[in-house]
Parts: C-alpha cells; structure tokens; sequence
C-alpha cells in the first residue's frame, strides 16, 4: 500500500497544475485507496475513481455494509455509486502493490475491459 504522505505534493502540485480545468478526474489502484485520498480528492473538488478488491466493504448513507463482490454488474455494464464509505473501522487491509505481482496498468486496464467484455 502507497501512503497518502507518500504522494500528498505530487497531489498539491497536480492539483496547482489543473488549477484551470473545471472537472478532473483521477483514476486510482487499489494500493492508493485510502479516506485520506479521498477527503483531499473531495476538498479540491475532483471527481474519482477508486479500483477496490471484491472483499472490501461498502457503507452507503442508508445501507448495510456490502461487498464490493455483491456490486458486479452484469457484462458490458458498468455502474456508478454516489455517497460510500470504506472500511467499517476506517482501517484497511494490506494489499499488495500490483507492480510485485509483474502487472503494468496496461495489463491491469486490459483484464478490465475483458471482465467488462468491451475486448
């Protein structure tokens, strides 16, 4: 997992950098994932998307928690949820960085798209 301390300037100055653009939208791994990524994300007004595992939970603002595996949606569909939390006790497991696994983000968007079935 990437700490948020880890990239926070490289954030700032990305942020500075897009400072005239009106909607951005960061795509991240699931080794980024964290509620401080996503407070900054909210603070600076981004849009995001956050590539999770199947077991992570979801905490919706009128829900039980939920398995992101529960949340599949049919083939060639995708679908977009508004208003979740992460993780019950705001604590999240360790996953490994995709990199030790000999996964570029090529290959990560490419089993992606299958899984969608847009290939």
């Amino acid at each position: 997992m990437v700490s948020f301390a880890d990239y926070r300037k490289l954030l700032r100055q990305a942020s500075w950098l897009f400072r005239a653009y009106p909607d951005v939208m960061l795509l991240a791994d699931r080794g980024f994932a964290s509620h401080e990524l996503m407070a900054w994300l909210e603070s600076v007004n981004w849009h995001y998307a956050l590539r999770l595992k199947c077991d992570v939970q979801l905490h919706g603002v009128k829900r039980h928690p939920v398995t992101v595996r529960k949340l599949y949606p049919a083939k060639n569909e995708a679908i977009l949820l508004k208003s979740v939390g992460l993780w019950v006790d705001g604590l999240r497991t360790q996953v490994d960085p995709h990199w030790r696994r000999g996964l570029s983000y090529l290959k990560i968007g490419l089993r992606y798209l299958r899984g969608v079935g847009a290939t």
